[in-house]
C-alpha cells in the first residue's frame, strides 16, 4: 500500500485501487479515467498522480479531488520514453524514476491537459531498481540506481554514495529480488 495526502485526506493505493480516507469514511475511486493497474502514487499541486505498471504515461486527478480523473489529464515524455517505476514529489518537483532514466516534471497549472510539463532538457541518466527503492530525506532523496548502487539526489544531479559492502550484497540479488527493494528513512531525535 502506498500513501500520500491531498489536503486533510489520506490517499491510499493498494492492488491497483485508489482510496480516500477523510477521517471517517474510506471511499474507493471508481472513475473510468483512473489508470487501470495503477502502480505509483504521488501528489503535487493539489492533485494526485499515478501511473500504470509498466507504463511511460502518468495520469492526474482534478484539483483537490482524488475521485475525479479528467480524460485529458495525462502525459508522457516524448523525448525519453521510459517505464515509470516510481513517482515522488521532491523539493516542489515531480520526479519520475524510470527503468533507465529519472525525469523531473513541474506543475504548470492551466487546464487539465496542460497541468504538468517536463522540466526543460533535464534527463538524469540513472534509473531505479524498483518502485519502493527510494526514500525522502527532508528536501532530497536517496535511491538504489539501476546499476545497484546507492545515490543521493539533491537537486538534479545524482551523487553516488559509496558503500561497497552494500553494492556487493545487492549484486547477489536476482532481478526479481532487487525489484522488491524497499528503502525508508527516519529522523533520530
Amino acid at each position: 500500500v502506498l500513501m500520500d495526502a491531498l489536503g486533510a485526506n489520506l490517499i491510499l493505493l493498494g492492488s491497483g485501487n485508489l482510496y480516500q480516507w477523510d477521517g471517517t469514511t474510506l471511499t474507493q475511486t471508481v472513475d473510468p479515467d483512473f489508470p487501470a493497474d495503477a502502480y505509483t502514487l504521488a501528489s503535487l499541486a493539489d492533485r494526485i498522480l499515478s501511473s500504470a505498471r509498466g507504463s511511460d504515461t502518468f495520469d492526474w486527478s482534478a484539483v483537490g479531488d482524488s475521485s475525479n480523473w479528467p480524460a485529458t489529464g495525462f502525459a508522457a515524455s516524448a523525448r525519453y520514453p521510459d517505464e515509470i517505476r516510481a513517482q515522488a514529489e521532491i523539493g516542489g518537483d515531480l520526479f519520475h524514476f524510470g527503468a533507465a532514466t529519472t525525469q523531473p516534471w513541474r506543475a504548470v497549472g492551466g487546464v487539465d491537459s496542460e497541468a504538468f510539463d517536463v522540466l526543460g532538457s533535464i534527463i538524469i541518466n540513472r534509473g531505479i531498481v524498483g518502485r519502493d527503492a527510494w526514500a525522502r530525506l527532508d528536501s532530497y532523496a536517496m535511491f538504489v540506481g539501476d546499476d545497484r548502487a546507492l545515490y543521493e539526489l539533491n537537486g538534479y544531479v545524482p551523487q553516488r554514495v559509496v558503500n561497497r559492502a552494500l553494492e556487493i550484497a545487492m549484486e547477489a540479488f536476482t532481478e526479481a529480488e532487487i525489484s522488491t527493494t524497499q528503502c525508508f528513512s527516519y529522523l533520530n531525535g
